[in-house]
C-alpha cells in the first residue's frame, strides 16, 4: 500500500495518524524542509512517538535510482509532500513553453 500525503503543509497541521507513520517507510522531497514545515512529522516527533531518523529517503533518490522505494510487496510507504517552490517553477515553465 502507498499513501501520498499532500494536504497538510504547516507545522501545526496533521493529516497522518501516528500509527500509520510507525508502520510505514516515509519518503519526503527534502528532509530538512519537511522537518521544518510538516506537522505530520513535527507533531509526533515533539510527542516522542516518532524520530526524524526513521524517514527513509528523499524522493529524488528513488527517482534517480540511487535508492530503492519499496523493497517488498508488503511494504507500506508514505510520500509526505510539503512542496518545493523550485519544482513548481520548473513545471510551470515547462507547461508554458510546450506547444
Amino acid at each position: 500500500m502507498h499513501l501520498n500525503a499532500i494536504g497538510s503543509n504547516a507545522p501545526n497541521r496533521q493529516e497522518i495518524d501516528h500509527a500509520a507513520l510507525l508502520e510505514s517507510r516515509v519518503f519526503v522531497e527534502d528532509k530538512e524542509q519537511a522537518l521544518k514545515e510538516s506537522g505530520d512529522l513535527i507533531i509526533p516527533i515533539q510527542a516522542g512517538v516518532y524520530k526524524a531518523d526513521i524517514i527513509a529517503v528523499e524522493s529524488a533518490d528513488v527517482v534517480t535510482g540511487k535508492l530503492k522505494g519499496r523493497t517488498s510487496d508488503t511494504n507500506v510507504t508514505i510520500f509526505k509532500s510539503v512542496g518545493i517552490a523550485l519544482e513548481d517553477v520548473v513545471v510551470s515553465s515547462a507547461a508554458m513553453s510546450s506547444p
